[in-house]
């Protein structure tokens, strides 16, 4: 299984309060692999949201030109987007999920995973579990 498909099935198990829609990126390059949707765990309001997958072994987030003009027009228009980058095999810290805002995709594509260490982003550590996921997405500015 490749790794964001097995990426995927770990988030998907991980949160199975949240309607979670794949989309098939050669349908429309650039646009996401996720669009999830949930009630908020303290607020009861729904939260919705885009998220990229990304895989990685190593500090450098490939994100492909596409996928950053989408993530910016999305925010600009007020829309609310994540990359989510499953990391493991790290040399230099703890393996876990480390998620962005689409707005950074840029920045991520650039600078890759050193942007941790510069206070951007957000790190759940391995063992991570869905509830720490959705806590942190339900305390977002939702634009």
């Amino acid at each position: 299984m490749r790794p964001e498909k097995k990426f995927w099935q770990e988030i998907k198990n991980k949160t199975s309060n949240v309607n979670w829609t794949r989309i098939e990126s050669w349908a429309s390059p650039g646009v996401p692999d996720l669009f999830g949707v949930f009630k908020g765990l303290s607020t009861k309001k729904g939260i919705q949201f885009w998220a990229e997958l990304k895989c990685n072994k190593l500090q450098k987030v490939i994100i492909s030109s596409k996928q950053i003009a989408w993530h910016y027009a999305h925010t600009k228009h007020g829309g609310v987007s994540y990359i989510f980058v499953k990391i493991s095999n790290r040399t230099h810290g703890p393996g876990g999920i480390a998620i962005f805002p689409g707005s950074m995709s840029r920045e991520l594509h650039t600078h890759g995973l050193d942007l941790l260490n510069q206070g951007s982003g957000y790190m759940i550590p391995d063992p991570w579990t869905g509830e720490q996921l959705l806590k942190y997405l339900e305390l977002q500015p939702s634009v």
